[in-house]
């Protein structure tokens, strides 16, 4: 399964001024999953990031197919609290500039979890 992801900083939350590379967030995206830590994970992405089913993923076309950050956070809390163990591989094929957002990319990551 692959997921779009929008309106994704290319620095740390907060803005800071020292770029993050879209491997490095990828990394710790990774890692708070494995780790279960919500606060690490929430930190890789601003407050009006976007999630997106990549369309090909879709056996029938649905328009629920993207959520914010916030409903994010309540679902992988849940999942965090719930596991014992995650296992969990991300990888990016594919970023490019997100056309509203100079300042935004989009990535495009498969993942197994």
């Amino acid at each position: 399964m692959s997921v779009l992801l929008i309106s994704c900083s290319p620095y740390e939350s907060g803005n800071s001024p020292d770029p993050v590379t879209p491997e490095m967030i990828v990394e710790k995206i990774q890692v708070s999953y494995e780790t279960r830590n919500l606060g690490n994970y929430l930190e890789c992405f601003e407050s009006d990031f976007q999630f997106v089913l990549h369309e090909a993923d879709l056996e029938y076309p649905d328009p629920n197919t993207c959520w914010y950050r916030d409903v994010d956070s309540i679902f992988t809390g849940n999942l965090f609290q719930g596991a014992y163990l995650i296992e969990f591989e991300l990888e990016i094929t594919q970023t490019f500039p997100w056309p509203e957002d100079s300042t935004a990319i989009g990535m495009i990551c498969p993942f197994a979890l």
